[in-house]
């Protein structure tokens, strides 16, 4: 990701690896700022890794222990609220109509 943001340029990303395991990554002009995973953001890393804590107001993330119980967060709210924060700094409504859609926005790099 790095790499593809030199010049000035933003990526933001959220995978989901084989084992079930979520990862969240931002990244500006050549430097990874924050990446973190989703059901466990506490521990996040970067260059600036609460950067996008003015946006986060309202998300829940943390897949809560097995000892709370009350207002617990599962991983798929967890996920989800990932997909809001990428619309929010996107400014995008990451609805099923733009994951059905077909985006052509990738560029080739120089």
């Amino acid at each position: 990701m790095r790499s593809i943001t030199e010049g000035g340029r933003q990526v933001l990303g959220l995978r989901l690896d084989i084992n079930g395991d979520a990862f969240f990554d931002y990244a500006r002009d050549g430097h990874m700022i924050v990446s973190f995973d989703p059901t466990w953001p506490p521990e996040r890393s970067g260059d600036d890794p609460h950067a996008l804590d003015h946006l986060m107001d309202g998300l829940r993330f943390q897949t809560s222990d097995d000892d709370v119980l009350d207002d617990p967060v599962e991983a798929p709210e967890s996920i989800s609220s990932a997909l809001t924060l990428i619309g929010r700094v996107t400014e995008t409504d990451l609805a099923t109509d733009w994951f059905l859609a077909r985006h052509s926005r990738i560029r080739p790099t120089s």
